[in-house]
């Protein structure tokens, strides 16, 4: 598991989701985030 304090966790994957790059799918009361690429590319202009 992430070994962070699980409100720090869920904080982040609110985050994810409102900047669009998690989704969140709910089945039987439970929660879990969705990815559909397995790379991000990051370009920092300096």
């Amino acid at each position: 598991m992430a070994h962070r304090d699980i409100k720090n966790v869920v904080d982040d994957v609110k985050y994810l989701e409102q900047i669009g790059l998690i989704e969140k799918e709910e089945n039987d009361h439970k929660t879990r985030p969705v990815i559909s690429y397995d790379r991000i590319e990051l370009q920092i202009a300096i």
